[in-house]
């Protein structure tokens, strides 16, 4: 692990402790297990009409965690974000492109124009500098990653089990919920 000490900038190498981490894994490993035998046995029942309103409700559920955290959570764009929107903000307000040449900031980051696109046409639909745009339509977006994912694996494994998992797996990977305020990514 490297940990950042606030006083410099020089990461510090600490090891793990292997038994440590040896017993979270198959602390782990054995919850799976025991979820694993329940999960089986639920979907050896024929719900198929619950599974349906089982996935709407929480792909709405997911829908309504992301627009709270984002109406929740005060993050304004930083780094490349802002960068990017400053950009997005001279090419709207002054018609100036001279962040496409070198020095300027887009010469430098050819691989985020698409980025520079979808704020650029937010900026145009929701005003000028209203980073909130980014981040709602990222919660917005969040719905549509897990239903898209979810189709995905019925087209794969034409089994419920998968997509218990899958939904299981996705409600718990916080930090994907928690980059949707960010506006930054592809």
């Amino acid at each position: 692990t490297e940990l950042l000490r606030p006083d410099t900038e020089v990461p510090m190498t600490v090891k793990d402790n292997v038994g440590t981490n040896l017993f979270i894994f198959l602390g782990i490993s054995l919850l799976i297990f025991v979820l694993r035998k329940c999960i089986l046995k639920f979907c050896k029942w024929d719900l198929s009409k619950l599974r349906k309103v089982f996935i709407i409700l929480i792909t709405l559920y997911i829908g309504l965690i992301s627009l709270a955290w984002v109406s929740v959570c005060h993050v304004k764009a930083r780094a490349d974000g802002e960068a990017l929107c400053y950009v997005a903000q001279l090419i709207m307000e002054k018609n100036s492109f001279g962040t496409m040449t070198p020095p300027g900031y887009m010469s430098y980051n050819p691989h985020q124009f698409s980025l520079l696109a979808v704020i650029h046409l937010l900026f145009h639909l929701f005003g000028i500098n209203n980073y909130q745009s980014f981040q709602y339509m990222n919660a917005l977006c969040m719905p549509l990653l897990f239903y898209s994912g979810y189709q995905l694996l019925i087209l794969i494994y034409k089994k419920w089990e998968p997509v218990i998992y899958y939904t299981l797996l996705f409600l718990t990977c916080l930090p994907l919920f928690l980059y949707i305020p960010y506006v930054y990514g592809e």
